[in-house]
């Protein structure tokens, strides 16, 4: 259970006269934006008395959310992030599936991993219907980590290998979200007991973490102690240590 395990533990616009519609609407966006509680719950409440629209609002009960997060207080993180994605319902369905993702994320850190998996339904039918392929895998691994967390192996294996193929080298991907697709299938590789294919993917994420965003970052920590991890799973106990520990070290001396 530690490859799973780790990651739980070791785991936030243009105005003017001649503006667009769109344009303005973002600008309206930019203005209403908040960082902390007390000034989440400010805007929020300047932005309903001004009747703003369903698409600021959403941005700040987001922001307000992340806030509520950064303090601890889940459960009005949640409520928050919940109340978004009721705004956004009959808006923009891409920011959408983004507010619903989060929403998921909360929901497991909450210990509601039936709720997250309720809003990853969601956000697959979504990515479904809108048809970008980085994003529909992008929504099945975050499916495939859930089913990790729910001891669902076998089918985090196979959202997993699905997300990977897309993910793995694609340009468009971003650096973590490449480091996290070999992360996640490594993982569930570890727990369906394929141990050399999950350290040869463990292996890759650690390199690339380690290489491209810095030895002493949480990124670089996280990632060799999950290769430890599936070390220690296939009894290597000599190169688990030795990972483990650097991982460790890593975290110890963290700048990101």
């Amino acid at each position: 259970m530690l490859c799973v395990l780790v990651g739980i533990m070791l785991v936030g616009l243009y105005s003017s006269c001649f503006a667009s519609a769109e344009e303005k609407g973002q600008a309206a966006i930019r203005k209403l934006a908040c960082t902390d509680v007390r000034s989440c719950e400010s805007k929020i409440r300047e932005a309903e008395q001004g009747h703003a629209e369903n698409a600021a609002l959403a941005t700040l009960y987001q922001a307000f959310a992340n806030a509520e997060h950064n303090v601890g207080n889940l459960p009005k993180a949640e409520s928050a992030m919940r109340h978004a994605a009721k705004l956004l319902r009959d808006g923009q369905q891409d920011t959408l599936a983004d507010v619903l993702t989060q929403l998921a994320t909360l929901h497991v850190e909450s210990g509601n991993p039936h709720a997250s998996e309720k809003e990853l339904d969601r956000v697959l039918r979504i990515r479904e219907k809108l048809g970008n392929p980085v994003n529909l895998a992008l929504a099945w691994d975050d499916i495939a980590d859930l089913n990790l967390r729910l001891g669902r192996f076998d089918d985090a294996l196979g959202y997993a290998e699905r997300a990977n193929v897309v993910l793995r080298n694609d340009p468009r991907v971003s650096l973590k979200d490449r480091i996290a697709t070999r992360q996640t299938l490594g993982n569930a590789l570890c727990r369906t007991g394929s141990y050399e294919r999950a350290i040869t993917l463990l292996s890759q994420a650690a390199e690339m973490a380690e290489s491209e965003i810095g030895r002493d970052t949480v990124d670089a920590g996280v990632a060799k102690f999950l290769l430890g991890s599936a070390y220690w799973h296939s009894g290597r106990m000599d190169a688990a240590s030795t990972w483990m520990a650097d991982g460790i070290e890593s975290l110890r001396h963290s700048t990101a």
